[in-house]
């Protein structure tokens, strides 16, 4: 008796693992529910970041951020939230509706004398509709450089193959908060002419003082000299710029 009861524990013992086994093989092959396919944002940005950590003295700086609708359906842009109204953002030709596969764009720009200057990070959220409502935050970071004058361009080059006279102008730009005017100009060569041109307005709306530069008959030879502007500024009131005028080469 004690061994039949020995050796149905055995028996049992061999078959329960893969009785086991059994079970879980044909529960892992019911159908497993699929998930939801991912909900995926029509609009894609070519990047989500812009970043200027070093730039140059000037008027306005400005942060371009395009995108495409990736999706397909149709999205249309509600609004761009900015996070200072001095942004300004707008859509390229007011365009607002995009199907799929369509490309778009927008600028954020920064006036950068009404800011102070150092390290500044600005967003926008793009507001918009595909299958529903949905929002994505754009970032522009930028240091702002420190506030001075400048001209452009640094230094002045002429190549003066003949007699004919050649004229260049120089652009002083203020971007500090005194006023300036330019009251004087000097040429260090005597073959190059220096006087104060007619103030011009630039393409951002800014009032340019403008200093002409002219050659006419040179010597052959390279002469190397400078300009130097006197202004009205209490910081910047004699700038020197740097001049070279080579004359003809036989």
């Amino acid at each position: 008796m004690k061994r039949s009861v020995l050796k149905s524990f055995v028996i049992l013992g061999a078959i329960l693992p893969f009785a086991m086994s059994l079970v879980f093989s044909r529960a892992d092959s019911h159908a497993q529910p699929i998930e939801g396919t991912p909900d995926r944002p029509g609009l894609a940005f070519d990047q989500y970041l812009v970043n200027f950590p070093e730039i140059e003295p000037t008027h306005m700086v400005s942060a371009r951020f395009a995108f495409k609708n990736s999706s397909d359906t149709t999205v249309t842009i509600k609004d761009l939230k900015p996070s200072c109204g001095c942004l300004r953002p707008r859509l390229k030709n007011e365009k607002h509706v995009f199907k799929p596969g369509e490309r778009g764009e927008f600028y954020m720009r920064v006036e950068t004398d009404k800011e102070p200057t150092g390290p500044k990070e600005y967003y926008c959220d793009v507001i918009y509709e595909d299958t529903k409502p949905r929002e994505t935050r754009v970032t522009f970071k930028v240091t702002l450089p420190e506030k001075k004058v400048t001209v452009t361009p640094k230094s002045l080059i002429f190549f003066q193959p003949n007699e004919q006279r050649t004229t260049h102008k120089l652009y002083i730009d203020n971007y500090t908060d005194g006023p300036l005017h330019v009251v004087g100009v000097e040429s260090s060569l005597k073959l190059a002419d220096a006087i104060i041109g007619e103030p011009e307005v630039s393409d951002d709306g800014r009032r340019r003082q403008v200093v002409l530069v002219s050659v006419a008959a040179v010597p052959k030879g390279r002469h190397p000299g400078n300009i130097t502007i006197f202004t009205t500024h209490p910081v910047h009131r004699k700038i020197v710029v740097p001049l070279r005028v080579d004359g003809p080469v036989r």
